[in-house]
C-alpha cells in the first residue's frame, strides 16, 4: 500500500526522507506498535543512513508513550536485531532501515515476538492503530538501556560454524559493506573465522555505489577480488540482511547464486528433511537443485515473512528469496542473514571447494523481468487465459498466477507496495524466454482487470474509516 509517498506493507514503512517519511510518521507509527504489541522490551536498531539518528529519536519517543521498555543497540545489521530478539524473548522489535533502497530513503522494519515478520492482516491491525495516533511535534527520546549486540552475534555464529579449515588455509576474501552496517560485523567475524579480509566502501554512512548489490554496481568489487587475488566477494546493502557474491574471476554472479550455493551444500550434507522453501518469483534452478539432492522445493508467496511461514510449516532444511540474494537457515537465524551466508560460504572455501567450480555445475537459466503500469487484478478470465494458452504448462495461483513447465516458467504479479503490476519469464534459452515474456504481456493487458485498481484502494479506503 503506498500512502502520500508512504509505503506500508509487512516489510514494514518506509519512503523518502522528509517527504514520505519523517519523524512525525516514525513517532505515530512506533506509538501504535507497542500499544499493538502490548508494551513490554521492544529493540531498536538501525543501518547507517544519515536520516538515521533523527528517525530512531522519534521511534524511541513513540515505543516510550506507548507503554514499550527501549533496547537501543545502535547501529547493527537487521538480521542481527532479528536473532537478539528472537534469544533474549522481547517482545519485538523496530530497525530503522531503507534496505537495498538508495540512501534519501528510510523505512521501519517492525516485527513481532520471536522475531517474526507481521502477516498482512497484523499490518492493516497496525495501520488502523496508526491513523488514529496524533503528532504532537515532541520527539525527544527518553532515557533508555543501550546495548552493543556484535560481539555477541559474531560469538553465536563463530560457535555453530567449524573454522579450523578456515584457519589452516587462510582463504583471501573481499567484503563490499556499501557503507552499510555490514561493515561492523561482517569483517570482524571472517577474520575472527581465520580468513584473510580486505574491505572497500566500508566507511559507515558513505555510499559509493548503487545501494542493492545486483551485478550492475558491482564493478569495483570484481577489481578488487582479481586486484587481491581473492576466492570470492561479498556485498551487501545497507543493512546487510541480502548478499551477492563476486567468484574468484572476478565475474558477479546473480543473485540467486548465493540461495543457490548455500541450499546446494546444506541439502546435500542433510541427511532428513530435505526441503528448500522459496517464493513463487525464485529461478527454476532451485527445482534442479533440490531434484539432484533428492530432496523436495515448495513454493510460497513473495516476502520473507510469507517464506518463513512456510519454512515452519514444511519443517524445511533451508529457504530464501533468491530474487534478492536472502538466504535464511532456520538452525541459526530465522531471517534472511547476509553476514551468516557470507560466514557460511567461506566455510565452503576454507575447505578447498571453488565458488566457481560449484556455480558452473547448475544449469543456466535466463531470466526476464518487467513491471507494467497499473495493478493487476488477477481476475477469473486472467487465469483462465493463461491455462488456455498454456493447456502443457501447470497453472497456480500461490501469489498472482504462475505457469510453469519442467525448465521454465512465468508469472504475473500484482504488486502489494504500489500500483504496477510485475511480469518474469524463464527459461534455458535467451529467445525462450523473451517469447514467454511478451505473451504475458500481451495476455495481461487483454485480460486482466485494471479497472481503477479496486482492491489496491479499496484496501486503503477500508483503513481510512
Amino acid at each position: 500500500m503506498s500512502y502520500d509517498g508512504l509505503i506500508v506493507s509487512p516489510s514494514g514503512y518506509r519512503g523518502i526522507w522528509e517527504k514520505g517519511l519523517n519523524q512525525a510518521t516514525a513517532k505515530k507509527a512506533a506509538k501504535a506498535f507497542a500499544r499493538y504489541v502490548g508494551g513490554g522490551e521492544v529493540i531498536v536498531g538501525r543501518d547507517t543512513r544519515h536520516s538515521g539518528p533523527a528517525l530512531v529519536q522519534a521511534v524511541i519517543a513513540g515505543l516510550y508513550e506507548g507503554g514499550a521498555k527501549i533496547i537501543d543497540v545502535g547501529i547493527a545489521p537487521t538480521p542481527a536485531i532479528i536473532w537478539k530478539a528472537r534469544v533474549s524473548g522481547l517482545n519485538g522489535g523496530v530497525v530503522v532501515s531503507g534496505s537495498h533502497n538508495e540512501p534519501e530513503w528510510n523505512g521501519l522494519k517492525f516485527f513481532l515476538r520471536g522475531g517474526n515478520w507481521p502477516t498482512e492482516k497484523e499490518v492493516d491491525e497496525q495501520y488502523a492503530l496508526y491513523l488514529t495516533e496524533r503528532d504532537d511535534g515532541n520527539y525527544d527520546a527518553p532515557t533508555h538501556e543501550t546495548e552493543d549486540i556484535i560481539d555477541e552475534y559474531v560469538d553465536f555464529i563463530i560457535s555453530n560454524l567449524t573454522s579450523a579449515e578456515i584457519e589452516r588455509n587462510r582463504p583471501r576474501v573481499v567484503i563490499d559493506a556499501a557503507g552499510g552496517a555490514g561493515s561492523r560485523v561482517t569483517p570482524r567475524l571472517l577474520r575472527a573465522l581465520g580468513a584473510e579480509v580486505f574491505v572497500i566502501n566500508g566507511d559507515e554512512g558513505v555510499f559509493n555505489r548503487k545501494m542493492e548489490p545486483t551485478p550492475d554496481a558491482l564493478s569495483r568489487l570484481s577489481d578488487a577480488v582479481k586486484e587481491k587475488n581473492a576466492l570470492v566477494g561479498f556485498a551487501h546493502d545497507c543493512d546487510a540482511d541480502r548478499l551477492t557474491l563476486v567468484d574468484e574471476k572476478g565475474q558477479a554472479q546473480s543473485p540467486n547464486m548465493t540461495l543457490a550455493v548455500i541450499a546446494d551444500q546444506e541439502l546435500k550434507k542433510a541427511d532428513k528433511n530435505k526441503i528448500l522453501v522459496t517464493n513463487v518469483a525464485s529461478s527454476a534452478l532451485f527445482k534442479d537443485i533440490a531434484d539432484r539432492n533428492n530432496g523436495k522445493l515448495v513454493l510460497s508467496k513473495v516476502g520473507e515473512g510469507h517464506v518463513v511461514r512456510k519454512m515452519l510449516e514444511v519443517n524445511a532444511q533451508i529457504g530464501g528469496e533468491g530474487s534478492s540474494g536472502g538466504v535464511i537457515q532456520p538452525k541459526l537465524n530465522l531471517t534472511r542473514d547476509g553476514v551468516l551466508a557470507a560466514a557460511t560460504i567461506t566455510s565452503y572455501i576454507g575447505r578447498g571447494i571453488s565458488l566457481e567450480s560449484l556455480i558452473s555445475s547448475f544449469p543456466v537459466y535466463y531470466l526476464i523481468r518487467d513491471k507494467i503500469n497499473g495493478r493487476a487484478d488477477i481476475g477469473k478470465d486472467m487465469i483462465e487465459a493463461v491455462k488456455s494458452a498454456y493447456p502443457d504448462g501447470q497453472v497456480d495461483t500461490i501469489d498472482g498466477v504462475r505457469v510453469s513447465w519442467e525448465r521454465a516458467w512465468g508469472l504475473v504479479r500484482p504488486s502489494r507496495t504500489e500500483p504496477v503490476t510485475w511480469i518474469t519469464a524463464e527459461a534455458r534459452t535467451q529467445v525462450g524466454a523473451q517469447h514467454l515474456f511478451k505473451e504475458l504481456v500481451a495476455l495481461t493487458k487483454k485480460y486482466a482487470d485494471f479497472g481503477n485498481n479496486k482492491r489496491f484502494f479499496q484496501r486503503l479506503k477500508r483503513l481510512k474509516e
